[in-house]
């Protein structure tokens, strides 16, 4: 379990550098970091769904389509 999440904080960290102190997104997070890493995966191409700031099945569907493309997981 603790690669995941570390692989998602390592996601986090670099998708979204400008917010600074990266927290580690699960399902069932929100915020305003969880409609950052949407939009960024929706603009990488990853995600279809509209950004509501809710970490849910699509947000890690699309966490882990980037990370089996980008040879993370």
């Amino acid at each position: 379990m603790k690669k995941p999440l570390i692989l998602l904080l390592a996601l986090a960290a670099a998708l979204i550098p400008a917010l600074g102190a990266a927290r580690t997104l699960s399902y069932g997070s929100t915020g305003d970091d969880v409609t950052a890493l949407q939009e960024r995966l929706t603009a990488l191409g990853y995600y279809a769904c509209d950004a509501d700031s809710r970490y849910d099945e699509d947000d890690m569907e699309a966490v882990r389509a980037f990370q089996r493309k980008n040879g993370l997981k």
